[in-house]
């Protein structure tokens, strides 16, 4: 085959400037995590979730995640210095844990390409394409001050999109927060007690009802369990405070448990041993019946269906007592998420219990799904 010179030449020539576009863009990219202090602002989004994130960078030392100012008090913050982490939900800040090193995104297998330059407002923006193939394809825009070299926009694409907007500010100071353990006590018993008193009186008093009419008759349970391991357990209770469960682990190589629990009253106060959750009587107590103080706001939705069958349903928060952190002996009332519990209209019990999904698969469609299912026929062990 018969290649001209200027063919030749042309070719030729193009290797320079692919080699100048990838370099340029890799450093633009770079000086996102290399400049100066900055505040970002991001919208995320798939087809089942949308929300917002916003926070301030100082590059190689520090971050800060905080509610956006339109979302104040609808998300907790976090702050990153080297390999510390802290977080306040509400209640206060915490020492919640240290992370490893973050490692560089760059890729390899990145096919790079200059798309040239667009005019927005006063200013001109140089625009760069990283594009990643593979079972997930995904696409990365970068958009960058043609006068000042840094970033100001970033869109990506893929199965979970953004666009992440920069803004660069000398004055951004990110310090270590200051963690009061008491100060965190009071304020998660108030707002337990600010959640009760948003709840009609009338729909708290028939759930509790439906708790207290649930514990004084035998019946099977199952409580399906959503961590490392799918799993869960199945069980007797019998009234008083006698439980007989088998536990199991799905897929698993590990034998089913099988285990007695009797105490002479499991409802007294205690605080949560999280060292034996599934050993401890009292988590099944949690479970299947919540005390007064460990049930927050409800709301009642009135009669639906549920595979066939009709219900009464009330949605609840669920609280539980847990130590504040590790190594700490003092405990806390946290607030665990929202439940729903399906009510026999009839019987006035407690059948199913549900969660929504999103609590272990993260963003997700939030329909209501089993995590504890209770039969009232005579059971036998």
């Amino acid at each position: 085959m018969r290649v001209s010179f200027w063919s030749l030449f042309v070719l030729l020539g193009a290797c320079p400037a692919f080699a100048e576009c990838r370099n340029d863009a890799l450093a633009a990219r770079g000086r996102i995590e290399m400049s100066g202090p900055y505040r970002y602002e991001r919208e995320v989004w798939n087809e089942n979730f949308r929300r917002r994130e916003c926070g301030a960078v100082d590059p190689g030392r520090a971050e800060h995640e905080y509610p956006c100012a339109s979302e104040t008090g609808r998300q907790a913050e976090r702050i990153v210095i080297g390999r510390d982490v802290w977080k306040n939900d509400r209640l206060g800040w915490l020492l919640s844990r240290t992370i490893l090193p973050s490692v560089s995104n760059t890729s390899s297998d990145e096919d790079i390409s200059c798309l040239g330059t667009v005019t927005e407002g006063e200013r001109t923006l140089e625009r760069y394409r990283f594009t990643t193939e593979g079972t997930r394809r995904s696409t990365e825009t970068l958009f960058v001050d043609s006068s000042s070299g840094l970033p100001v926009r970033r869109e990506r694409g893929g199965s979970i999109n953004s666009i992440s907007t920069y803004t660069y500010d000398l004055s951004i100071r990110i310090e270590a927060p200051v963690v009061d353990l008491e100060k965190r006590r009071l304020n998660a018993i108030a707002h337990l007690e600010a959640a009760v008193s948003t709840s009609d009186p009338v729909c708290r008093a028939n759930f509790l009802d439906a708790v207290e009419r649930g514990r004084k008759i035998p019946f099977r349970f199952s409580i399906q369990t959503f961590t490392t391991h799918d799993g869960g357990t199945n069980g007797v209770f019998t009234p008083p405070f006698s439980f007989v469960v088998r536990q199991y682990i799905i897929g698993d190589a590990i034998p089913e448990r099988t285990s007695s629990y009797t105490a002479e009253d499991p409802w007294a106060e205690a605080g949560y041993d999280e060292a034996k959750v599934y050993r401890d009587l009292k988590f099944f107590r949690y479970a299947l019946m919540p005390l007064p103080n460990e049930v927050g706001a409800t709301h009642c939705l009135g009669r639906v269906s549920y595979e066939g069958q009709a219900y009464d349903a009330i949605e609840y928060d669920s609280y539980a007592e847990r130590k504040i952190a590790y190594g700490e002996e003092k405990t806390e009332k946290q607030l665990l998420g929202t439940q729903r519990m399906l009510i026999d209209p009839d019987k006035r019990v407690p059948i199913r219990v549900q969660v929504r999904r999103s609590w272990w698969h993260g963003p997700s469609p939030q329909e209501f799904v089993d995590v504890q299912k209770r039969n009232y026929e005579p059971p036998t062990p």
